[in-house]
């Protein structure tokens, strides 16, 4: 997958937390995408 689509990924409201884990883990820049997801949890 393109980092592009990754970010529009970690943006997506209709996504698992297991998910968003799994892209915060990849790098900074999609961390913060992640953590700016209603749907993260409190520890991302």
């Amino acid at each position: 997958m393109s980092l592009d689509s990754l970010k529009e990924e970690a943006k997506n409201y209709n996504i698992s937390p297991q998910r968003l884990r799994e892209l915060a883990a990849i790098n900074d820049e999609l961390k913060r995408l992640v953590a700016a997801n209603p749907l993260a949890e409190s520890s991302l």
